[in-house]
């Protein structure tokens, strides 16, 4: 899907999905909104498909165009593409096997939530935290509670679970709440659901920041958590006596990089002022 993307075009999309504005992330990247644009429009001919529904006065991300806005990774891809031509890349999304993966030494590089157990002879090194906030439709029960939300509450609702289709423990985890869950192996699928009204569940803040601003989805707040949800943090591990070679490591750090200047442009007066 990332064959011919360049950096800058990446880079382009992540500041106009930030700014929710072309002009905006014209005045941010000191580019022309023209310029931002064309930039956005070639981006979408090569991938096939809209990043962007501009019907509204303002673009609003698609469905694509949030499957791509984890961009940090896509973006370390990018360059990764640039300074390493000659080296092919292959990519396992997996959510609960990719310890398995390094471990076995079918993977040198994994990127793994904090959820994951990872063993002694497995090094991590840190590299952003997720949000991920309590989600339901404004139509549905949960969401006329007056916060927090007692557990009894919760227990009376279906929970909307997403699972790795390898997953096969059956071990219910810490995370379900619910005597009635659903177990989904789509994040889509589990967006859809949320959206209809069908139960209730945790998505991170990117694929949802559109439905939480149009009211298409609402944030309810737990009596056992934090306000903001639960917060992931993300590392990438490797086996501790199988370092990653020079490009693994160029790429893990670019990775760091791409994040921390994501973190700085969010945090900065300008983006302050535009939230």
């Amino acid at each position: 899907m990332l064959d011919g993307v360049s950096l800058d075009q990446l880079r382009t999309f992540i500041a106009v999905a930030d700014e929710k504005s072309f002009s905006a992330a014209g005045r941010r990247l000191r580019r022309a909104q023209s310029v931002v644009s064309q930039t956005m429009a070639n981006l979408e001919g090569q991938l096939g498909v809209k990043l962007f529904d501009r019907s509204a006065r303002l673009p609003v991300l698609t469905d694509q165009g949030r499957a791509l806005l984890p961009a940090p990774l896509a973006a370390a891809v990018a360059a990764f593409q640039q300074e390493f031509p000659a080296t092919l890349l292959k990519f396992e999304v997996k959510s609960s096997a990719v310890v398995e993966l390094v471990f076995d030494g079918h993977c040198v590089v994994g990127l793994a939530g904090s959820w994951s157990r990872v063993p002694p002879n497995i090094s991590l090194e840190p590299l952003l935290t997720v949000r991920v906030p309590i989600i339901v439709s404004p139509r549905h029960p949960l969401a006329t509670y007056l916060p927090p939300i007692p557990a009894t509450a919760l227990a009376e609702h279906i929970q909307l679970i997403h699972v790795d289709p390898a997953d096969v423990s059956p071990s219910r985890g810490p995370a379900v709440r619910s005597a009635r869950f659903w177990r989904l192996s789509h994040l889509g699928a589990k967006l859809a659901f949320l959206r209809a009204g069908l139960g209730y569940g945790a998505l991170p803040l990117h694929m949802i920041e559109t439905d939480l601003a149009s009211g298409a989805l609402v944030q309810i707040v737990l009596e056992d958590l934090p306000s903001e949800g639960f917060v992931i943090a993300m590392s990438a591990i490797y086996r501790t006596d199988r370092p990653p070679g020079p490009a693994g490591r160029w790429f893990m750090e670019r990775l760091k990089r791409e994040v921390a200047e994501r973190r700085n442009e969010n945090a900065s007066p300008a983006a302050s002022l535009s939230a």
